[in-house]
Order: C-alpha cells, then sequence, then structure tokens
C-alpha cells in the first residue's frame, strides 16, 4: 500500500468538506493507495501544515489549493510552498489549483499576470465531478512515480 499526504486548502469548510469525502470515497475504491486527508482554511495555514509536516517527515505529496482566500491568496501561499520545497523536502508535490475558471481568467489577464500560476502543476475546477477528481489524483500519483 501506498500512502499518499494530501493538503485541501479552502477557504469555504463546504468545499473542504465535499472534497474530502469525494477522496475518502476513492481511498474505499482503491486497494493499492491509502490517502491521507489535512484540511487548511488559508494560505497562512497552510504554509504551517507544510512545515510542520516536513518536521517530522509526512510532507504533502499532493495540495488542491483554492486561488482565492483571505489573509494570502492560493498564489502567495503557492510560491512560498515551493520556496520552502525546493530548500527542504524530499519528496516531490504536486499543487494543484483549485477554483473556478472564470475567476482564474480575471485575476490573470495578461501574460505578466500568470506568473503566479507557474508555482501550480496542474488546474482542477471547484468543485469537481469526483471522476475529475479521481483522474487528477492517479495522475499526479503516476507522475511522482516517475520522478
Amino acid at each position: 500500500m501506498k500512502n499518499i499526504h494530501i493538503l485541501i486548502v479552502d477557504d469555504t469548510e463546504l468545499n473542504r468538506s465535499i472534497t474530502g469525502t469525494m477522496l475518502e470515497d476513492w481511498t474505499k475504491l482503491n486497494e493499492t493507495v491509502i490517502l491521507h486527508v489535512e484540511e487548511a482554511v488559508n494560505g497562512i495555514e497552510a504554509i504551517e501544515r507544510y512545515k510542520n509536516n516536513l518536521e517530522i517527515e509526512k510532507s504533502f505529496q499532493i495540495i488542491l489549493m483554492d486561488y482565492f482566500m483571505p489573509y494570502k491568496n492560493g498564489f502567495e501561499t503557492a510560491k512560498e510552498i515551493r520556496e520552502i520545497h525546493w530548500a527542504h523536502a524530499k519528496k516531490p508535490v504536486t499543487i494543484l489549483g483549485y477554483s473556478e475558471e472564470y475567476f482564474v481568467k480575471m485575476a490573470c489577464p495578461t501574460a505578466e499576470d500568470t506568473v503566479g500560476l507557474s508555482y501550480f502543476d496542474d488546474f482542477l475546477h471547484k468543485l469537481p465531478t469526483e471522476m475529475a477528481l479521481f483522474m487528477k489524483i492517479e495522475n499526479c500519483i503516476s507522475t511522482q512515480k516517475r520522478n
């Protein structure tokens, strides 16, 4: 069995709950992977959880990150997590942006604005279907196996 640690970062409790439930359902269907899911309500909490998990060598392999949150948005948070990761982590981390595509296009209308998107590995619509979420998680796991 492979253990995968996932962090859901979203300021909306309902979104975290629904996504967490979908991931629990996926774990029940999958015989080769056990998902360990944690949640953070904003970017500041996500960074703290990421740092704490690195210290106990239980780093997150996948982070589902809302782009738009109070205190520290997903772009700033992803950048800071990447910087910490590059300096300290031994395992790869995949950061999936997680928002309505319309809002992302509004936030990044020009090429200069898309620099923040470079800290994300992929994009997932909020709230995804179970199949879309499962496919992204499977893809993340298989990509990390190759690296």
